[in-house]
């Protein structure tokens, strides 16, 4: 795993999300609300 798949925050992994477009989600989520888009 990469550092950047990492949530700065609190730690946990990022997940890729793509409901309301690309980015990723805190998988701590409710409690982490961490949101980065993804870059290409």
């Amino acid at each position: 795993m990469m550092n950047s798949d990492i949530c700065p925050r609190c730690g946990e992994q990022l997940l890729r999300k793509n409901k309301s477009g690309e980015f990723f989600g805190c998988s701590n989520y409710p409690n982490c609300t961490f949101t980065k888009k993804i870059k290409y």
